[in-house]
């Protein structure tokens, strides 16, 4: 009778130091050359726009924000604009929540921090934001929808409402200008969490 050599299964320890282990030189090389290329080619972009009368950022017809980024593939000018997130009541996240049917009891606060890029700077005293918002990038102007998607992912739930999924975790915030290089930096340093609620115009 034949038997299949069976070998034994790997067990992948996720506090070990092979798994955590991160090439941070690599990651931040890559960083500073993406960044360099970035502003080279929005400045570009920016020239090519202005020449043929078109926009560099502004607000679109339902609210959200658009902002020239550089060109696509094809040559024409690239822009990213802001998407909306589903709520966390819709797509069942109260579930892992203490008291909740996966009964895994999960509210964001053993998990050090989140990230997010958006259109610009989230509002951190908002009442559902305050003292858990760090703005790394310095970017400078307000943006509702940065501050509203921070909101789904971590509102603190003063309005039961407006309670974020991961309600009681810290939240690192950042402009999508430059985000390749600054997501890069970021991994560089092991912070791996991050939303991203925008997204290339097309047409």
């Amino acid at each position: 009778m034949l038997t299949a050599q069976m070998n034994p299964p790997i067990i992948l320890d996720r506090e070990s130091d092979a798994l955590r282990e991160t090439n941070s030189a690599y990651l931040l090389a890559k960083a500073r050359q993406d960044s360099i290329r970035y502003y080279a080619e929005r400045e570009r972009a920016i020239g090519v726009a202005r020449a043929a009368g078109m926009p560099i950022e502004g607000t679109t017809r339902d609210g959200g924000s658009f902002s020239l980024q550089g060109f696509d593939d094809s040559g024409q000018l690239a822009y990213y604009q802001t998407d909306n997130l589903v709520a966390a009541q819709f797509i069942g996240t109260e579930e892992l929540w203490p008291g909740g049917d996966a009964g895994l009891n999960l509210t964001g606060s053993n998990y050090s921090a989140m990230m997010i890029w958006d259109a610009g700077r989230v509002r951190s005293t908002h009442q559902e934001l305050t003292g858990r918002v760090s703005q790394i990038d310095g970017a400078a102007t307000l943006d509702d929808h940065a501050t509203h998607v921070a909101g789904t992912m971590c509102a603190t739930g003063v309005n039961p409402n407006a309670k974020g999924m991961a309600y009681q975790s810290l939240l690192r915030a950042f402009d999508f200008n430059n985000d390749i290089s600054e997501m890069t930096t970021q991994a560089a340093n092991n912070w791996g969490l991050s939303n991203h609620s925008y997204g290339k115009i097309c047409g």
